[in-house]
């Protein structure tokens, strides 16, 4: 028989339950307990939280790796925007300059020089927009996060790297300086 209160099993001639103490009277023998969904949701929730105090637990790795997660997805939109603005600079110098489709060695020679400036001169300037706005290499700390996931260096790894939130006023300050030094260099190679 069971108690209707903590749903324990108890034998069939008690009067109470020894584990809550409720009186159990004349019932019937294989009477289930009246709130067994609810004691059934209060082990699911211990467990739950028995899993979040342990180490590494599963909802802090979550969390950390959907941080680097989200600045590398930052960081490679920062690498598109700089492919396409290379892009779009060579176009402009090639229609200012007069370019045709039929190249010649010195035009292409011309063509991979310029490109190599501007990629020069990008480069350090999404850098600086990188470290400003705390995305620099995620995508390495990414990687090295979940090759060492699930390890007893895990705990070690996640003190080491450094996940601090940015403040938007600095990332919209460096945003803003990557743009003014982007409109900088199509202004100077328009005049070319």
């Amino acid at each position: 028989m069971f108690c209707t209160k903590c749903g324990e099993q108890i034998k069939d001639n008690s009067n109470f339950c020894p584990f809550c103490g409720n009186k159990v009277g004349n019932t019937d023998k294989f009477q289930k307990p009246e709130k067994e969904s609810t004691i059934l949701s209060h082990d699911n929730a211990k467990d739950e939280s028995n899993k979040n105090r342990s180490f590494g637990s599963y909802a802090t790795e979550s969390i950390y790796e959907q941080q680097l997660k989200l600045k590398a997805d930052k960081e490679e939109k920062v690498d598109n925007i700089e492919g396409f603005i290379a892009i779009i600079l060579a176009i402009i110098w090639m229609v200012k300059s007069g370019i045709t489709l039929q190249f010649d060695i010195l035009t292409a020679c011309t063509c991979i020089v310029v490109g190599a400036i501007v990629e020069i001169v990008l480069i350090p300037l999404a850098k600086i927009y990188k470290k400003n706005a705390g995305i620099y290499k995620a995508k390495d700390k990414l990687d090295k996060y979940r090759s060492m996931k699930g390890t007893c260096d895990e705990q070690v790894l996640i003190q080491t790297i450094e996940i601090g939130s940015v403040m938007e006023e600095r990332q919209g300050k460096g945003l803003l300086y990557f743009l003014v030094c982007v409109l900088i260099i199509i202004i100077i190679f328009s005049f070319l």
